[in-house]
Parts: C-alpha cells; structure tokens; sequence
C-alpha cells in the first residue's frame, strides 16, 4: 500500500486507489466516489473538499455562492464531478 507516494493502481491496490491523487486510500471512509475513488474520511472532509473545490471556484466569478454547511446536501465529488 503506497499512501503518500504517487503510483498507478495495482491489482493489490485498486479498490482503494484514488485517481484523482494517484495515492492509496484504504478504508475507513464516510463516502468513496465511485468514479474517481477518492475516499472521504468524514462528513468534515467531504464538507472541506466540496467548499473548497467546487464553491470557491464558482465565486471566483464574483458570484455569492453559500458555503455549503450540510453533507447530505453535496450530491457528486469534489474531485471529479460524479454523482454519487
């Protein structure tokens, strides 16, 4: 398991391989995307990713985006975009 160096996914390693991050991410999660493999570590992380990635960029248009402050609410990954 390679957890901080970048690597293309192994048999050993493929369902815990993000792609987004080319790193190992073995469980636990809260939430796994089923496209790109990133593993949310909790509610916090899958809050922090998506306000981060996803609500930051959309402002950047000036645009008055709220933080989004309920997990449930946040419907595709930060990361890539998929539906969960």
């Amino acid at each position: 398991m390679n957890l901080t160096t970048r690597h293309e996914p192994t048999a050993a390693c493929d369902d815990w391989h993000c792609h987004i991050h080319g790193v190992d991410e073995p469980p636990p999660w809260y939430l796994v995307c089923g496209e790109c493999g990133h593993g949310y570590r909790s509610e916090g992380e899958l809050l922090e990713d998506f306000n981060m990635q996803v609500i930051a960029a959309l402002n950047e248009d000036g645009g008055e985006r709220p933080i989004v402050a309920d997990p449930d609410a946040i419907a595709f990954c930060a990361w890539c975009a998929h539906d969960f």
